[in-house]
């Protein structure tokens, strides 16, 4: 009886001390973002542009094209309720930093999310194409 009501005893205590923590983990994470957010925003200039296919009605292509060095770009578009995240490959077509991703249904709701070189990550206003 007394190893159960140390175990028990052990176990509130650990679920108290997440409870306690986690929030100001979370709070620390969002003030360094917003940071990050504000200096990218105050140094950038991008386009987002959506390219209907020619051959299949209703889904395009979206380009992401920033004016700056960018390590990487993720796609995030809504579409019907769902939701889907997906890598943009590298293109050169709209410049030397461009970004694309096929297959996206036209009337999607999306957002890019990017690295930019020396200032962190950062995300676009979402916006329906």
């Amino acid at each position: 009886m007394m190893k159960k009501k140390s175990i028990t005893k052990a176990l509130i205590m650990a679920l108290t001390a997440a409870l306690l923590v986690a929030p100001a983990a979370a709070y620390a994470d969002t003030a360094k973002a917003s940071t990050a957010v504000t200096a990218a925003q105050s140094q950038t200039s991008y386009s987002i542009q959506y390219m209907p296919n020619r051959v299949t009605q209703g889904i395009g292509a979206v380009y992401f094209t920033p004016s700056f060095q960018c390590d990487y770009a993720i796609l995030t578009y809504e579409y019907n309720g769902q939701q889907q995240n997906v890598f943009m490959s590298a293109s050169s077509l709209y410049g030397p930093n461009g970004f694309v991703y096929y297959n996206v249904p036209q009337n999607s709701v999306i957002r890019v999310t990017y690295w930019q070189t020396g200032v962190g990550q950062s995300d676009t206003p979402w916006q329906t194409i």
